[in-house]
């Protein structure tokens, strides 16, 4: 709602929604700081869970969330993307620039050690853990699909729009970034009010 309000300039007219400011395809919206906020609070709550688990794998998210939110924060990915096209001559196609595959192998690197990570949790914990590692694991996958894929699409049609189907696809990519924050966020809360009964320790 307060994307559509500012994009459409009612923002000008009520006086209440910045037109920038509220619009999520804008870095450092208050869409995106709220995804921020989302997102460090989820990794500060499984980290504070993994040392009442005992468990590697919750930690192992937590950092991984934590990872997510300090590359968006601080444009590490944008930044490094920059040093691969002019080192590695890198050139666009398919409707995308240089400095947007760029970006895309700074994520593929970034997103394998993630999974690094996760796996070694993963491979060192026990079974309700796992179970709760697949339901992180379906989220960032559909994080995943609208931060990079929904993104890119954009890039790629960005020209070829017209102004409302431009707006209806910044939506799309706003509203499948800041869903899955929620989830994350609704799932730690949830482990943390309702805590596994297993008397023994998760993992050693």
């Amino acid at each position: 709602m307060a994307h559509i309000a500012g994009a459409d300039g009612a923002g000008r007219i009520l006086r209440i929604f910045n037109p920038v400011s509220w619009n999520g395809d804008h870095d450092g919206s208050h869409l995106e700081v709220w995804g921020h906020i989302k997102l460090f609070a989820t990794s500060a709550l499984l980290i504070a869970l993994a040392f009442s688990y005992r468990s590697l794998l919750l930690a192992a998210w937590g950092a991984v969330l934590l990872l997510i939110k300090v590359d968006d924060l601080f444009q590490i990915h944008e930044q490094v993307g920059e040093v691969f096209v002019v080192k590695l001559g890198l050139e666009g196609g398919f409707g995308l620039r240089p400095q947007d595959f760029g970006e895309l192998l700074a994520w593929a690197i970034l997103g394998t050690v993630a999974l690094l990570v996760l796996l070694i949790g993963h491979i060192r914990t026990g079974p309700w853990e796992r179970r709760q590692s697949l339901f992180f694991a379906g989220i960032l996958a559909l994080l995943a699909v609208f931060a990079v894929g929904v993104d890119m699409l954009h890039i790629i049609v960005h020209d070829s729009l017209s102004y409302l189907a431009l707006h209806a696809v910044t939506l799309a990519e706003t509203a499948g970034e800041i869903i899955p924050m929620s989830l994350f966020l609704a799932l730690a809360i949830k482990l943390a009010v309702a805590p596994h009964t297993k008397s023994k320790p998760l993992s050693t």
